[in-house]
Formats: structure tokens, C-alpha cells, sequence
């Protein structure tokens, strides 16, 4: 199965969250309206990380992981799962890692 896993975090966390995973893994800033300021974050990762991340990152109030599992019939999307948290991306910020 090859899944890949949507984090999202507060802006307020994005810091720490990013300290605690050693790099900018955060940097893709998030609203309701897809305009700034930026209210979170998200970042991805793949099945062989999953477990590290999840450890550091789940003691963090904000902190939600969503699986894609590109597999499956019914993938989710990306921006389906942003959708469903009433985020959209922020145009014109860098790319995700």
C-alpha cells in the first residue's frame, strides 16, 4: 500500500513544530480563505515516517494526521482533505516538502 500522510497545525505551533521535526517541514500556510494571515500549516510525509513524526508531533494541541492512501478507489485528495478541515492554500508560498 503506498500512503502518504497530510499533517495540519496551528500557526500558533508551526515553531515548535518545526523544531521538534529538526527542519522547516511546515511552510505551506493554510486559511479559510486561501488568503493571508495564514491560521496553519501543513506538510506531508510517507508510511516510513509516520510513526517517528506522529511520536514527536502528537503532544502538540493542534496537531491532526490525515492518510492518502493513493491505492485505494476512493484516494482523497490533498486539497479534498484541506477542504474538509475549511482550509485552503495560500498562493505564492513555497513549495511543500
Amino acid at each position: 500500500m503506498a500512503s502518504h500522510w497530510i499533517m495540519l497545525i496551528a500557526q500558533s505551533d508551526k515553531a515548535e513544530a518545526n523544531s521538534m521535526t529538526g527542519q522547516d517541514s511546515f511552510t505551506v500556510g493554510l486559511s479559510a480563505t486561501g488568503e493571508e494571515p495564514a491560521t496553519h500549516y501543513w506538510a506531508g510525509c510517507n508510511d516510513s515516517y509516520k510513526d517517528q513524526v506522529y511520536a514527536q508531533l502528537s503532544t502538540l494541541g493542534s496537531f491532526e494526521m490525515t492518510e492518502q492512501d493513493w491505492d485505494s478507489p476512493g484516494y482523497i485528495t490533498r486539497d479534498a482533505i484541506l477542504a474538509s478541515a475549511g482550509l485552503e492554500t495560500i498562493p505564492g508560498g513555497p513549495p511543500p516538502r
